[in-house]
């Protein structure tokens, strides 16, 4: 029988969302369904893992299996090369396979100068490729010349077409596999209606993408927009309870969910009639949103929709107009305004920092995110974001020129290299680098800041007020130190400092402020 393993190799330092391996488990349940019992095939995730803790391979036996599939991201194709060098240290007669966005975005770069590592590159989707592969090694022939495989041989790189997709998603199997991982995978999603967490579980519906965002890694995959039908994704989310009872949310994974509005008419229906105890999530634009209407977007909430993650990406239109969302700073406002009517939860993608912004942009999507009403959004990562230069965008390739270099095509360059105005690049480091680290303990101090307070509600009025107050002003604070940099830059100050305390000296006063607030704390909840 022929051994197959699927893995998500650790996601790296840089990555703070944990995520189950939907491609893999897509992939996972097409192999088993295309071969039968001609393989075994089992699927690790070790997103969570240190980055060498190579230990994994071992323990899970994975040098002995016949082949082993590798999920590359642009910010961790290192990891994932490094994981490849040892599975064939460990036994070099392993065929390994490198798919994911960052073996999309450069197949034959990878299979020329990483060919140690990865035998073949998948390009785009991978159910076919894959199975390409399998079949030639199983049967002992050459190596398949396909659509959407690469590779080296002794007269040069192989590369046949792009991609070829599944091009009716209805007619594969339902995306559900057994994931092996050293650690409890599970998502939870909070419904802030009932003021719990609920057991979810993730699907992608849809692939490709209609639209031409100048800094989506999406576009690479050169493949047409495909959805499952409402019908069939009914049947996926029954087979998921099957497997997992307690599942309570399903989380739509898709890169925009709302392309078809028909299509997510009929799934909210589908809910209401199939699964009406489960809640849902998704992901859109802003003009989707618009387009689909608030009375639309509030039949879906009464038929189990809890929040919806926007790519707001800006507030400024000029750096919107360059990532090319063809939208209006109106249209957030817009789209934010009737998800904030309806009381969904919102998920906030933005994007702060670009490297030709200017600090009157930012200022412009400081204005947006306070006028907004999101100055007090928790969690704050979406206030710490810089554009990623993923490979094959066209923002890299206009940023390169702009600056006048080439980046890596193995590891993302680091984006405060990258500025061409010296005070965004100074805002840059203070707020990005040097503030960021203070966002943990302030995260943890809001937490307990509100708690305290509900607390003493009852017994002690005037604190409670007092540490409401406070609740405020902690979650505004990244927001009051971004405007005191741009206001130290308009002021002409900023360039003359050398630190971030030299340009916000209140801060300071940081850590005294938070041990006052502890001790607070402390001693109502001794005399409660």
């Amino acid at each position: 029988m022929y051994r197959i393993a699927l893995i998500s190799p650790p996601y790296g330092a840089a990555s703070t969302d944990s995520m189950r391996p939907i491609g893999l488990m897509a992939i996972h349940s097409y192999l088993a369904n295309e071969f039968g019992e001609r393989i075994e095939v089992e699927l690790f995730d070790y997103s969570d893992c240190r980055d060498d803790d190579y230990a994994c391979l071992d323990t899970d036996g994975i040098a002995t299996y016949d082949l082993v599939g590798l999920c590359a991201y642009s910010t961790n194709f290192m990891i994932v090369r490094a994981w490849a060098i040892q599975i064939k240290a460990r036994n070099h007669r392993v065929k390994t396979v490198i798919g994911g966005p960052h073996a999309t975005a450069l197949p034959q770069y990878l299979a020329e100068h990483h060919r140690d590592a990865f035998d073949f590159v998948v390009r785009g989707e991978g159910e076919r490729p894959l199975s390409a592969i399998i079949r030639t090694l199983i049967d002992g022939g050459r190596p398949p010349r396909v659509a959407g495989v690469v590779y080296k041989d002794k007269l040069g790189i192989v590369s046949v077409g792009t991609t070829d997709p599944v091009k009716d998603l209805d007619t594969v199997p339902i995306p559900i596999a057994k994931v092996r991982s050293p650690y409890e995978q599970y998502l939870v999603a909070f419904d802030r209606k009932e003021k719990r967490f609920r057991k979810a579980f993730p699907f992608t519906t849809s692939r490709g993408c209609p639209f031409s965002c100048t800094f989506c890694s999406i576009r690479a995959s050169d493949s047409k927009w495909r959805a499952v039908s409402a019908e069939r994704l009914g049947d996926w989310i029954a087979a998921a309870k099957v497997e997992d009872p307690s599942i309570e949310h399903i989380n739509f994974m898709d890169a925009d969910f709302l392309i078809d509005k028909k299509r997510v008419i009929a799934i909210g229906e589908m809910f209401e009639m199939r699964h009406p105890e489960q809640t849902w999530s998704f992901s859109a634009r802003v003009d989707d949103l618009r387009r689909l209407g608030e009375t639309a977007l509030r039949k879906l909430v009464s038929q189990g929709l809890r929040a919806v993650e926007v790519g707001f990406e800006s507030g400024s239109q000029s750096m919107l107009d360059k990532m090319g969302k063809h939208v209006k700073v109106a249209d957030n406002y817009f789209a934010l305004a009737m998800l904030q009517r309806l009381e969904l939860d919102v998920l906030i993608d933005f994007i702060l920092f670009l490297p030709d912004e200017t600090p009157e942009q930012l200022r412009e999507s400081l204005t947006f995110i306070r006028t907004a009403g999101l100055a007090d959004y928790l969690p704050h990562h979406h206030l710490f974001t810089a554009l990623v230069q993923y490979p094959s965008t066209p923002l890299r390739k206009f940023y390169e020129e702009l600056i006048g270099t080439q980046f890596s095509l193995d590891v993302l360059p680091e984006p405060v290299t990258l500025f061409t105005n010296p005070a965004t690049k100074k805002i840059y480091q203070y707020f990005v680098c040097d503030f960021y680290p203070y966002i943990q303990r302030l995260s943890a101090m809001i937490a307990r800041v509100d708690i305290s307070a509900t607390e003493m509600a009852s017994s002690d009025r005037r604190v409670a007020q007092y540490l409401r107050i406070e609740a405020v002003s902690l979650r505004q604070l990244p927001c009051v130190v971004l405007e005191a940099l741009l206001d130290s830059n308009d002021a002409g100050t900023l360039m003359g400092t050398t630190s971030l305390i030299e340009a916000v000296p209140w801060l300071e006063n940081f850590d005294r402020h938070f041990d006052h607030l502890e001790e607070l704390c402390r001693q109502r909840a001794v005399a409660a």
